[in-house]
């Protein structure tokens, strides 16, 4: 889409961060130019003051820790540029937040993006998404064939995240064919080893609260430090859902409809219980019939 000249007295929208700047064709995310670059290590947001200047910044930190990145990005201007470069915001992508705040934490995070990009600073966009429902966005505004960033950061702490962590990775490097993958923290070869195997770059950069030794020992705990979005793929945000939709006692009739086709998928394929309350953790609240929860069942559990 051409340029779009926006007035700088709509300040309270932020619309400084975009001026100049072109859109993508579906939800209008302000585009960023292709990177090629390979950061060494990297210091968190919060932990800037005071640090080595020969590293990267990141935002792989709870969002109230950085939140004032979107509110006033002018004022961390001067300090940035003294780094090697910025790792994009990482607003985060609840699995149960509702759409359109999905939609709009991405907006900030390529907007915030866009504007440390016209300023001078070099940049490596933070990719991050949710479930299926998010794909269609997550990856919007960003150039195909460069270096982008990702975290495991408490995405992948069970067998549920690390699913919808692998799914979403295979989404990213189909629609944007990336050159470099940074990883910021563990980067198993269970998920990772493949898109090497494919030529993909992978860089592994080390959490900054553990050592690299720590880190391949460690891999289940180190997730819980200086966490990303540590909720994101576990579906933290606890949004009201269904609203409007007729109840029995206190689930909605989808749901009601959801457990009973669940529970029969569950007998059909001769799960555990165990087994039989992940998939119910799996398919709640996704609006799913009854060939889809078969489908993904299968694919989870790895069943024929």
């Amino acid at each position: 889409m051409s340029s779009i000249v926006i007035e700088p007295k709509y300040r309270h929208f932020k619309a400084e961060l975009i001026i100049g700047a072109t859109y993508s064709p579906v939800y209008d995310f302000p585009t960023l130019s292709k990177t090629n670059f390979k950061p060494n290590k990297a210091v968190p947001f919060d932990k800037i003051k005071g640090a080595d200047f020969n590293q990267w910044v990141h935002f792989y930190i709870h969002d109230d820790r950085f939140n004032q990145i979107w509110n006033a990005p002018t004022r961390y201007l001067k300090m940035l540029k003294k780094f090697a470069g910025v790792i994009t915001p990482d607003f985060s992508v609840y699995i149960k937040m509702p759409r359109a705040m999905q939609i709009w934490n991405t907006y900030r995070n390529r907007a915030t993006a866009y504007y440390l990009q016209k300023n001078g600073i070099p940049i490596i966009p933070n990719i991050r998404w949710g479930d299926e429902r998010t794909y269609d966005f997550a990856f919007e505004g960003i150039a195909k064939g460069g270096t982008v960033a990702i975290s495991t950061n408490g995405c992948i702490l069970n067998k549920l995240d690390r699913y919808y962590f692998k799914k979403g990775l295979a989404k990213m490097v189909e629609v944007l064919h990336p050159s470099i993958v940074v990883n910021y923290s563990y980067t198993p070869d269970d998920i990772f080893k493949q898109y090497k195997d494919m030529g993909i770059e992978i860089i592994m950069m080390e959490n900054y609260n553990l050592t690299r030794e720590q880190q391949n020992k460690l891999p289940m705990q180190l997730t819980f430090f200086g966490g990303g979005g540590s909720d994101d793929m576990r579906g933290g945000f606890h949004s009201p859902k269904h609203l409007g939709r007729r109840q029995v006692g206190n689930t909605p009739m989808s749901n009601r409809s959801q457990n009973s086709q669940t529970a029969s998928i569950a007998k059909k394929l001769k799960l555990t219980d165990d087994e039989a309350s992940e998939l119910h953790d799996l398919v709640h609240g996704m609006g799913w019939g009854y060939s889809r929860i078969l489908k993904e069942a299968k694919l989870y559990f790895n069943i024929k």
